[in-house]
C-alpha cells in the first residue's frame, strides 16, 4: 500500500547533521544506508534484513528520540509488506498508532495514515489464525474511525482535505470492514470524487479513479444506475477529454457491461462488449474469457441424490457478443444439459474483430461442471 516516506525523509535529515552520527563505533548510519540502498534497488528481502538491524540499532541510538523511532518501525512495517509478511505489519501499525497518537494526536495525518495501512494490512494477511469475522470486525471499527478522523481533519486542515479524502477512499474499496458499513463507504467516496472533480475536473487520474470506485461499489449494493452514471462519465471523459488510453477504460466497459445485464438493458451491453473487443486482439489459440456470466442452477432432483456431473458444449459467439449456436456435445444428465444451456444463453463476450469489423466466431468450447461439496 502506501509507504508514507515520513521516517526516511525525517532521518536522512538528521542522520547527515548531527555529529554524532559520524561517529565510526556507531554501525547505525551505515545499516540505514544499506537500508536506503537495498529499498531503491526493490530487493524486499534485503530490506527487510535491514530494516529489522536498523531498528535494533536505533532502538539505541534514539533512546530519547520517539519520532525517530516511530519511525524506525514504520519503515520495518513498511518493509514487512513487501516481503508478504502483512501479519507481522499489522503488529507493528498497531504499535506506532499508539506512537502517533501520543505524538500528534489521533486527528493528525500520521495517525490518519498509520491506521489506513493499517487496514490496509488487514486486506493483505491471510490470518489463518484469526477468523474472518474477527478481522472483519475490526477492519470494520477502523474503517469508521479513519472515515470520522478525515472529517475532522477537513475542519482543522481544509487544504489537504482532497488528498485525505482521496487516499483513504482508496483503502475502503475492497477492505473487509466493508461488510455492513457499505452506505457509508460509499457516500464517502461520492464525497471524494465530488471533491476531486471540483478542484481538479473530470479529466484528472484521480477523479477518473474515484468515479470508478464509486461505480463499482455502487454495484456491489445493487445500486445499478447509480453504477452506470459513474462509469460512462469515466468513459466518456477518456474518450473526449484524454489523448491516451487510461486503465480504468477497459475496466469501465467491462462492468457496465454487468450493470446493464443486471437493468435487463442488453443493447446497451452490447456497445460496451465490442468496445472491449476493438481493444483487445483476438487470440484463436486462446479460450475467450466471457465479459459476464450467469452460473447454472443445479438441477434439484439431481443435487437430493448427491449426483456430479459436467455438460460439454459448442457455440459461436455473434458480431454483438452474444452466445449462438449452442450445440451439447457430451453430457452426464439430461437437466445438466438444459441447465449448461440456459446459462450460456445469457454470457456475454468481446466479438472477434477482423480489419475493424466484428465478425461471429464459431466453434467455440466449454465445459460447465456440477459438483456437491462435502
Amino acid at each position: 500500500m502506501m509507504k508514507l516516506s515520513i521516517a526516511t525523509v525525517i532521518l536522512t535529515g538528521l542522520l547527515f547533521s548531527q555529529g554524532s552520527f559520524a561517529d565510526e563505533k556507531n554501525n547505525f548510519s551505515k545499516v540505514y544506508k544499506a537500508y536506503t540502498q537495498a529499498q531503491k534497488a526493490g530487493d524486499a528481502e534485503q530490506t527487510l534484513k535491514l530494516a529489522k538491524q536498523a531498528l535494533t540499532l536505533g532502538k539505541v541510538k534514539f533512546a530519547d528520540d520517539k519520532e525517530n523511532l516511530t519511525n524506525l518501525k514504520f519503515n520495518l512495517a513498511a518493509a514487512y509488506i513487501d516481503a508478504r509478511e502483512a501479519q507481522k505489519a499489522a503488529s507493528l501499525y498497531k504499535e506506532i498508532r499508539k506512537d502517533y497518537k501520543a505524538q500528534h494526536g489521533e486527528v493528525s495525518e500520521p495517525y490518519l495514515f498509520v491506521t489506513l495501512d493499517l487496514l490496509d494490512s488487514y486486506s493483505k494477511a491471510g490470518w489463518p489464525s484469526i477468523k474472518y469475522e474477527l478481522k472483519a470486525k475490526r477492519a470494520s471499527s477502523l474503517l469508521n474511525e479513519v472515515m470520522s478522523i478525515t472529517k475532522k481533519l477537513e475542519k482543522k486542515e481544509p487544504a489537504r482535505a482532497v488528498s485525505n479524502y482521496y487516499a483513504v477512499a482508496k483503502v475502503l474499496f475492497n477492505n473487509p470492514g466493508m461488510r455492513g458499513n457499505y452506505r457509508s463507504v460509499v457516500k464517502f467516496t461520492e464525497k471524494a470524487r465530488d471533491k476531486i472533480v471540483e478542484q481538479f475536473g473530470e479529466n484528472d487520474l484521480k477523479a477518473i479513479e474515484t468515479r470508478y470506485l464509486a461505480g463499482r461499489l455502487n454495484m456491489t449494493k445493487g445500486r445499478y444506475n447509480h453504477a452506470v452514471e459513474n462509469l460512462e462519465t469515466i468513459i466518456t471523459t477518456i474518450e473526449t477529454e484524454l489523448d491516451t488510453s487510461h486503465p480504468y477504460e477497459l475496466a469501465s466497459h467491462a462492468a457496465l457491461i454487468e450493470a446493464y445485464e443486471k437493468l435487463g438493458q442488453s443493447d446497451k451491453s452490447t456497445t460496451h462488449c465490442q468496445a472491449i473487443g476493438r481493444m483487445t486482439p483476438w487470440q484463436d489459440d486462446v479460450d475467450p474469457t466471457p465479459l459476464y456470466r450467469v452460473n447454472p442452477s443445479y438441477p434439484i432432483s439431481y443435487a437430493r441424490n448427491g449426483r456430479d456431473g459436467y455438460t460439454k458444449m459448442t457455440f459461436d459467439i455473434s458480431e454483438s457478443g452474444f452466445v449462438t449456436n449452442i450445440k451439447v456435445t457430451e453430457s452426464s444428465g439430461e437437466l445438466f444439459s438444459k441447465e449448461s444451456i440456459a446459462a450460456l444463453e445469457k454470457w456475454r463476450y468481446a466479438p472477434k474483430f477482423e480489419n475493424g469489423e466484428a465478425i461471429t466466431a464459431e466453434g467455440l468450447e466449454v465445459q460447465l461442471d456440477y459438483k456437491i461439496e462435502n
